[in-house]
């Protein structure tokens, strides 16, 4: 499938497109400099209402790392579902707000004092993708499994309310791109974060959405915890 630059006057030229073509957003920043690049790619047999849009970093005013972000190895093994444990968003102008206070959280020295956002990829309830660490970086997400995974965090909290359709298709589109385009091995296998540490994330009503999506794992990592009544 060819690539094609997307053209600069979208509105003119998007109503010329035939019914079977759509444009489907593809995002990644590329190590060492602030520029962020955007690709478009024809995707046959996707609707207008199949699209997904990723919210680059410098949509959403995110703060530079502060060194150097280790590379990922791709394409990664695992996907990881979280939840960012904050009020959940249903607007962009909201969304963005909320990622970036996550940030601020992650990188404050008084906080979690990492060096950027934890996640690769957070999804909100507005229906859009918001770039995290990207693609290529590796998160601070789930000690012992960062180096081979993309964590995909829901932002809201999910233990007793479930995740909107919205968010839900988000994502499962976000980890079909990353398949497409060679960032996650097709066979893959999907967690729950409470699966790989001591964590309540990605919330119970959310976990059991995603463990009827393909490639669920219940083959757990060699540091799992079993007995969610300890899960905090």
């Amino acid at each position: 499938m060819r690539s094609q630059a997307f053209p600069k006057n979208i509105k003119n030229q998007r109503a010329k497109l035939p019914n079977q073509v759509r444009l489907l957003a593809f995002s990644k920043s590329w190590q060492g400099t602030n520029r962020y690049w955007t690709y478009y790619r024809t995707v046959d047999n996707f609707t207008e209402d199949n699209s997904a849009r990723i919210v680059t970093r410098i949509e959403w005013l995110a703060q530079p790392p502060r060194e150097t972000l280790d590379l990922l190895q791709l394409p990664v093994q695992k996907v990881i579902i979280a939840h960012t444990a904050t009020e959940g968003c249903t607007t962009k102008s909201r969304c963005v707000f909320m990622v970036s206070r996550i940030q601020r959280f992650h990188m404050a020295p008084d906080s979690k004092n990492f060096s950027d956002i934890a996640y690769n990829f957070l999804v909100g309830a507005d229906g859009n993708i918001y770039e995290g660490r990207g693609w290529d970086k590796r998160g601070a997400h789930t000690k012992g499994f960062n180096k081979d995974s993309i964590c995909v965090a829901f932002i809201g909290t999910f233990n007793d309310e479930a995740a909107s359709e919205p968010q839900l298709r988000a994502a499962r589109r976000l980890i079909a791109m990353g398949v497409e385009q060679g960032m996650i091995d097709p066979r893959y296998r999907l967690y729950g974060q409470r699966q790989l540490a001591p964590f309540s994330s990605p919330g119970k009503k959310l976990y059991q959405q995603i463990k009827v999506w393909p490639n669920w794992s219940s083959e757990l990592g060699p540091r799992h915890w079993e007995d969610e009544n300890k899960m905090i």
